[in-house]
């Protein structure tokens, strides 16, 4: 069923019960079409985002295939983790045999926090908070939220509890007390910012690394 949704929104489960349902839901603060329009923005930021830390895995990938091509030693096996905090993680390992680790250690962790915050955006949904200033009036947009999946609880994607995580698991700790996060475009086009330093800091890795690596040999066609 359609519902009269607009064009390319997000539609959040809840907003389609209660539109399917109206009769259920006694609550008049719920305006599922307008908080799918005033997230719609947002959900495009987000997905810039993404797609800009996917370069830059698709980036540090490349890293490491430049390593082993052209290191003469021996080097560790790729990681058996996936996705770009193991493309981190496999990237540390062989700088670590290039004794560049430290020395682009700056580097690793600008990559390794836009990881951290890519992975928040992705695994949380935007949730828009409508409130009536007075009995008769309008709903207006108060608050957006982003929500933990796992947790249900609003939490925040900034720098005070986000660890440079992407050699474990999770890149938060439990412990970590959870705050209220007030997502916005203005935020999200900071992330998006941040993420362009982050492949500056990849590519910066990238010409260290091939500084120090013996130059590829090509052979022309045709010699022997």
């Amino acid at each position: 069923m359609n519902e009269h949704w607009p064009p390319l929104v997000v539609r959040r489960w809840q907003e389609v019960v209660i539109l399917r349902n109206p009769d259920d839901w006694f609550n008049e603060d719920h305006d599922p079409i307008g908080e799918a329009l005033i997230s719609r923005p947002l959900h495009e930021l987000r997905g810039l985002v993404v797609g800009q830390v996917a370069e830059l895995e698709s980036l540090l990938l490349h890293i490491a295939q430049e390593i082993r091509d052209r290191y003469v030693g021996t080097l560790s096996g790729r990681q058996k983790r996936k996705g770009a905090g193991g493309a981190l993680q496999d990237v540390r390992n062989l700088l670590t045999a290039l004794t560049l680790e430290h020395e682009v250690s700056a580097e690793l962790e600008k990559i390794g926090r836009m990881i951290d915050r890519r992975n928040r955006l992705v695994h949380g949904v935007i949730h828009i908070g409508f409130s009536r200033l007075g009995t008769d009036a309008p709903l207006e947009h108060v608050i957006t939220l982003l929500f933990e999946n796992d947790s249900r609880e609003a939490m925040p994607v900034d720098d005070h509890s986000i660890a440079n995580s992407a050699e474990s698991c999770h890149p938060w700790d439990e412990e970590d007390e959870v705050e209220d996060f007030d997502l916005d475009e203005l935020q999200l086009k900071k992330y998006l910012n941040e993420a362009y330093d982050a492949l500056d800091a990849g590519l910066a890795i990238l010409s260290r690394v091939d500084d120090v690596l013996p130059k590829r040999t090509y052979q022309r066609s045709g010699d022997s």
